[in-house]
């Protein structure tokens, strides 16, 4: 008698169960949902937008590298991690402080991280390039200060073209 007790008191539970889980199962279907949802939004591309400030957008500048020269940067740098892949992982100032490093001439650089889209957005300005320095068989780009913000060959033929050149013959590496 107790068997028969307990088994009809399990299959009455069974149901119960069963409808309870049927009944939860849209809420649990919108958090699984919400969750995948929150998760993706967190990705980044390692593809950012490039804005050099002081020009029109999609205008290629003449004074230091193209756009795309900037962008290929970029994405080498932000592939290097898999840390670089979501906003709340990726090192902005390591970012900053690479970039800078593979790009001198770049004196001041930004990434701006979307609340809501995937691809970051990178902007920078460039020191404009005034004069050429030939020193030690190498040709050097320096800008109004002074100083070498890159190998000449990494500026557009045009822009060396209107620069003029100083021959350096004290023998001293520039650097």
């Amino acid at each position: 008698s107790n068997r028969a007790s307990s088994s009809a008191g399990t299959s009455a539970k069974k149901p119960f169960l069963q409808q309870t889980w049927v009944r939860n199962l849209p809420s649990l279907v919108m958090l699984v949902v919400l969750t995948i949802s929150i998760l993706y939004s967190l990705g980044l591309s390692n593809n950012p937008r490039v804005v050099i400030t002081g020009q029109n957008p999609g205008q290629t500048s003449q004074d230091t590298r193209s756009v795309q020269a900037y962008q290929r940067g970029a994405q080498q740098i932000l592939s290097a991690s898999i840390m670089n892949k979501t906003k709340f992982t990726i090192n902005t100032a390591a970012f900053q402080e690479a970039f800078k490093n593979q790009f001198p001439e770049v004196s001041s650089v930004s990434l701006s991280l979307p609340l809501l889209g995937h691809q970051p957005v990178l902007s920078l300005s460039a020191a404009k390039p005034v004069l050429l320095l030939t020193s030690g068989g190498q040709v050097y780009v320096l800008d109004n200060r002074g100083v070498v913000i890159m190998r000449a060959s990494d500026l557009s033929a045009s822009a060396r073209k209107q620069l003029p050149v100083v021959s350096d013959q004290s023998g001293l590496a520039a650097s």
